[in-house]
Order: structure tokens, then sequence, then C-alpha cells
């Protein structure tokens, strides 16, 4: 079977099973297509309609991931080319559309709108809120493996509302969609070799927010793309790894000094990727202060990358990744995924290869340990100088006892 035709099959069967697992009669779903060459687009089966009180709703399960996403996740890391190849933007997620058309909603006045609350508690506490003046919404970002409450509304009174609910997939990675930027994900939603689930929402990795190698500062992060970072994922913290002017007088932070958004911490880690052996060239100065940054749960929730979110990104994420214990085919896999983002140039599994199989992990296996968890700390305490405090705070933020 050729790719196109697994793609096909796959985005056919991942319907029918979202289909099948859809028990709630009140979400409806529309299915959007992977990219615009092929129609990947499919829909619910019509469902019967009757209310469900606030106590008695009941539970979907909806993927984040386009089709094409979805064929590479369940396939050979080695196939990776025959999906994605760095050239297009194809990293964001999936649209999940809920429709209230059966709600017996009112018709709206001229210029009205309908409003809807979303919550992850079925009190609808601390819920978000959305209008639209159609009777459906679209949402993106959503945590993985998490269950949603919705309702509807044609004002604000919500306490006559039906309540519908639906729950994501547990397949990682989460990735998002941010406005001005490409290949962002979630370094969280991996369950560890350990008995431990990494959490979600702390950490984020992606490209750059503003333009590089300007002698100017021009950001590229759209307005809608700062109210995700501050509202959605609510972002504390931004660590840039790109060549700085101060550090190396390089243009390719583009004269970036205080941030792409006010009042988020900024720092500023630059590593030179044009070196080899990255790993020891800068292990004793940036590697160790990206790591004392993230040990601290103040600065959290972090966005950390470099100019595309592959490389120097990668290595932090790897690192990372390894001392909570990530399985090694969730780090290869993470690390291809930046594939499917618009990165100019691409990632293929050769260069996973040569540089997480060979370079990462030789340096790595020369320090003491059982596990690569281990070997991975050794790097950063003994070669780096991080503190051991440091990376046990990191694994408290992180880790969370699966149940």
């Amino acid at each position: 079977m050729d790719v196109k035709a697994l793609v096909l099959s796959l985005a056919f069967s991942l319907t029918l099973f979202s289909c099948n697992q859809n028990t709630s009669p009140l979400s409806s779903i529309e299915r959007y297509p992977a990219y615009e060459e092929e129609d990947f687009t499919k829909t619910n089966a019509d469902e019967d309609d009757h209310e469900i009180k606030e106590s008695e709703a009941k539970v979907s399960r909806y993927y984040i991931h386009t089709p094409l996403q979805y064929a590479f996740l369940n396939s050979s890391l080695n196939h990776i080319s025959d999906f994605a190849t760095g050239s297009r933007e194809l990293s964001h997620p999936k649209g999940i559309k809920l429709s209230f058309s059966q709600d017996g909603l009112p018709a709206l006045e001229t210029n009205g709108n309908y409003h809807v609350q979303i919550s992850l508690k079925d009190d609808f506490s601390n819920p978000k809120y959305y209008s639209t003046n159609t009777q459906n919404v679209t949402f993106k970002n959503l945590l993985l493996n998490t269950t949603y409450y919705w309702r509807a509304s044609a004002s604000f009174d919500f306490s006559a509302s039906k309540i519908h609910s639906f729950t994501t997939e547990s397949l990682a990675p989460r990735n998002l969609e941010v406005g001005g930027i490409t290949n962002v994900r979630d370094c969280g939603g991996y369950e560890s070799k350990y008995g431990y689930y990494i959490n979600q929402g702390l950490a984020y990795r992606g490209g750059r927010l503003n333009k590089s190698d300007l002698d100017h500062v021009q950001i590229e992060l759209t307005e809608e793309g700062k109210e995700v970072f501050l509202e959605d994922l609510g972002i504390k913290t931004e660590i840039d790894l790109r060549a700085s002017y101060t550090k190396y007088q390089d243009k390719e932070s583009g004269r970036m000094f205080d941030g792409a958004i006010d009042g988020l911490k900024y720092y500023s880690c630059s590593i030179d990727w044009h070196v080899a052996n990255r790993m020891r060239k800068f292990g004793d100065t940036e590697i160790k202060n990206v790591f004392e940054i993230l040990g601290n749960k103040d600065n959290y929730p972090v966005y950390f990358h470099c100019n595309i979110g592959t490389d120097r990104t990668g290595l932090i994420a790897y690192l990372l990744g390894n001392i909570l214990g990530e399985k090694r085919d969730d780090l290869y896999c993470d690390y291809l995924f930046s594939n499917f983002g618009n990165i100019n140039g691409s990632r293929p599994y050769t260069n996973l290869q040569s540089t997480v199989m060979t370079e990462y992990n030789d340096n790595l296996n020369a320090f003491s340990g059982d596990t690569m968890a281990i070997k991975t700390e050794h790097y950063l305490t003994e070669y780096c100088g991080v503190a051991q405090s440091c990376i046990d705070s990191i694994k408290s933020i992180f880790l969370t006892e699966k149940i």
C-alpha cells in the first residue's frame, strides 16, 4: 500500500472509530482536512437528540491530530519523509468544531452573538468564554487525554443550557497553533518509563517569535498568537537559544534584548550552532543556564526556542525528556515531528541517526549510570555544573505518579 493510500485508510478508520465512540447525542464534530490538496474531511454520523443533564453528561473521545500527522505517529519513524519534509506548515492541530444547532436556542437578533462556555470541570468553574454568530464554535490547542465540558446560550445565562462533553485522545505530541510561529508543541503529555506521567502545560518548544538575522526587531508573533500565549497557555518565560548580538555580535536573534511580549521574562541563552560537538562546547555555560531557569517553578509555563525550533531546541527537549524518563521512541518521534513545521529544510531519519542516536547518545553514554535518565543527570551535574537540587526541582514540577 502506498503512503497516500495508507493516509486515506487511517483517516477513514479514525473517523469510524470516533463515530463508534461518540455516545453523546448532543455533540457534533466536523473534521478538518489535513492539507488542501487532499480531502480527508469526515463527519460524524447523524445522532438522535435528547437532553442530558449536567450530572449525566456522557463522554466522546476525539483526535487532535490531522490524519497526516496521525498516519506518521502510527508508522515507522524512518518513513517521516513520506509524510512531511519541513517545507510547509503542517504542524497545526486539527480543529474540533462543536455544534449546538440542536440545542433549541432562539434565533439571534441583528448583530447578536451566541455565547459558549468551556471548562475542565463539570461545575463550569474557571470557564473560558467564546462568542459566535453561528451555531458552532471551533476549538484548538486542547490538552491530551482530557475531558472538556461545554454549553451554549443566546445570553450569558447558562442555567438552562444543555451540557455537552468530549474527551481528547492521549497520543502525544500535543501540537499547537500559535499565530506567526511554526513547529510549536508541548513537552508534556507522555508517560515516563518509571511509572510517572509528564505533565502538560509547563514547557513548550517551537520556532522564533521575532525574525532572525536582522539589525532591528521585527516581531512575527501575531496578535492572535500573543493571545494564545498569554490567555490560553499562560506563558511567563521566553528562553531564546539563538546567538545573541551581546555574546557573539551576531544578528541571529534579530537584535532582541527584552522579549517579544511585554511582561514576559526573557532569557537569552545563546548557543552558536555552527560548531561541532554542541553538548561539550556549551555544556558548562548555556545548557546550565537553561536548566537553572527550568529548575525555578516561578518561571512556568516556559516557551523555549531557537530559530526554527529543531536543533538547539531539540537538544534541550531531548535532555529534558531524558531526565524525566521519557521513552526513547517518544523522544525520537518528537525530534522528527519538526518536519511538519515550515522549517525551510527537512530533518530526515538520517539526521536523527547522526545527531541524536550518535552525537547526543555517545556524549551521554560517556557518563555513569544504568539508564539514560541517570546518565543525562550526570552529564548535567558533573559536566554542565547544574545543581542536583535543580534537577530534583524539575522532576517534581513535571512528574505526576500515574493512578
